[in-house]
């Protein structure tokens, strides 16, 4: 049978001043196929089926957190090699290649979620909720362009923290 994993934390709010710093640290981590957790977890330990990270940001909160689905007698081969990529992040941070490349996927999706009428118009809604006032791409591009390296090991510094974070498995 399959298993469904989830370790997580409480993460910024949608206005925090370092929510792209952790939505950089989240692309690196688990954002896309080149990905540290997928590279890790899926194509050289081959221990999972789908395996990502992810920010969910609200008005006065947030959620930081990783998915894997694998098969139930690999969950703790799977947590270990997770943990482990996340002390790795916590303790180095982003390379210089990694944010280049992060900066350039966000840059991207950005771009093609403008084109996108449905992704658009979620993001117009929601920046209306929370924050009162809307966001062009262009502002959004330069907050994305601003992420330093430093920014991205001090967000992962403070979220990744076992202490703080929990751990859900789902499965037979």
């Amino acid at each position: 049978g399959q298993a469904h994993i989830c370790l997580g934390t409480t993460a910024y709010a949608y206005t925090h001043p370092k929510q792209y710093d952790l939505i950089v640290a989240n692309t690196a981590l688990g954002g896309g196929m080149s990905s540290r957790l997928f590279q890790m977890v899926r194509e050289r330990l081959g221990l999972a089926y789908s395996v990502y990270s992810y920010v969910e940001a609200l008005e006065d909160t947030g959620l930081f957190g990783t998915y894997v689905a694998c098969d139930r007698k690999k969950v703790t081969p799977v947590i270990e090699a997770v943990k482990s990529e996340l002390i790795k992040f916590r303790e180095q941070g982003i390379t210089p290649e990694e944010l280049s490349s992060c900066k350039a996927q966000l840059g991207s999706e950005l771009i093609m979620g403008v084109e996108n009428m449905g992704r658009r118009m979620s993001r117009v809604a929601t920046e209306e909720i929370y924050t009162g006032r809307y966001s062009p791409p262009e502002e959004i591009l330069a907050s994305i362009d601003g992420v330093t390296a430093e920014g991205v090991l001090e967000v992962g510094r403070t979220h990744i923290n076992e202490d703080r974070m929990h751990l859900v498995t789902v499965g037979p």
